[in-house]
């Protein structure tokens, strides 16, 4: 778990990690709140339908499942979703 945050903290979704060490294991760590990226991040592929349209899209183009290719993949069918609304609203 120590590891998932500091990866965490070195994209820039939570402000703060700091680990204590005994020998080269962590013995304790602590965390910071989620920054705006993180928070924007998390709002992105809360929706049930944009988080299940990510897997599909991920899976079809054979890249991996990780957080920039999640980024990308829910900006694009996020702007998709919103340039169709407008598109059938005018």
């Amino acid at each position: 778990m120590a590891h998932q945050c500091k990866l965490l903290f070195d994209r820039g979704f939570v402000s703060n990690y700091k680990a204590q060490f005994a020998g080269n294991e962590v013995q304790a760590f602590c965390i910071g709140g989620l920054t705006w990226d993180g928070h924007e991040f998390l709002d992105q592929i809360r929706d049930n339908s944009i988080w299940s349209k990510i897997q599909v899209a991920v899976k079809e183009a054979g890249v991996p499942l990780v957080i920039n290719t999640v980024k990308k993949f829910a900006t694009v069918i996020i702007d998709k979703m919103v340039n169709g609304y407008i598109m059938n609203t005018m």
